[in-house]
């Protein structure tokens, strides 16, 4: 089932994710356009200057993405999968109590689940080559006063790839994290109802005369245990 769950998680991440792809990309491609005409001196430093802003610019957009889309994946997914793994306890402690209380006279108390994800701390932002070639090598070689417009227009065009590039891996990211908590449930579920299979094995030994019927129970329940 939990894999059921992580396969709905990865089409929703990534699709919620590049679905924001247009609105970043066009306040970050507005704001380098006011930028850039604020960076003066030689192409060296010029393209420092890009790859320092756009990474800055980058981040403070995607956490705000991150914020927003993360906490929104967590509640659409988390919740379904706390609810799925807990009606599966549910049926389990169910029969469970069903069973034993014929056999033994006794009751048994359920238990609780918590769904907890860890989101990224921060997202895992990358600004690619500012140039396919290393023009800043020769940087004393360009007048910038002539070519600053053309090294301008190259900046805007690296914007829509590094969003994209970004998005997809921030995207990832939450996927990832989003698993590890279905799985995290996935196990508290296997653990509780091993825990409780072993219960009844000690009860077993101490009820020899009850032993077909709690026998039976065991059988029964181990059904509901493969499920998860």
């Amino acid at each position: 089932m939990g894999a059921n769950l992580k396969v709905r998680v990865q089409s929703d991440s990534s699709r919620s994710f590049q679905d924001k792809y247009q609105f970043v990309k066009d306040q970050l491609v507005g704001e380098l356009r006011e930028q850039m005409p604020l960076w003066k001196g030689n192409l060296a430093k010029t393209s420092e200057d890009f790859r320092k802003w756009a990474e800055t610019n980058l981040i403070k957009h995607l956490e705000m993405v991150s914020e927003e889309n993360g906490l929104n994946l967590s509640e659409h997914h988390l919740r379904p999968a706390l609810d799925s793994f807990s009606r599966i306890v549910r049926a389990f402690q169910d029969r469970m109590a069903h069973d034993i209380e014929n056999a033994l006279h006794a009751k048994f108390s359920g238990a609780a689940f918590e769904a907890q994800i860890e989101k990224p701390q921060r997202p895992d932002v990358q600004v690619g080559n500012v140039f396919m070639t290393s023009w800043e090598i020769v940087w004393f070689l360009i007048p910038m006063r002539i070519f600053r417009p053309m090294i301008n227009r190259h900046f805007v065009k690296i914007i829509p790839w590094e969003v994209e590039k970004n998005l997809y891996r921030l995207a990832a990211q939450w996927y990832n994290a989003i698993s590890g908590s279905i799985d995290n449930l996935a196990h508290q579920a296997e653990v509780f109802i091993h825990n409780e299979m072993n219960t009844v094995e000690n009860i077993l030994t101490k009820a020899p005369d009850q032993r077909k019927e709690i026998e039976k129970a065991i059988s029964e329940i181990e059904i509901i245990g493969n499920t998860l």
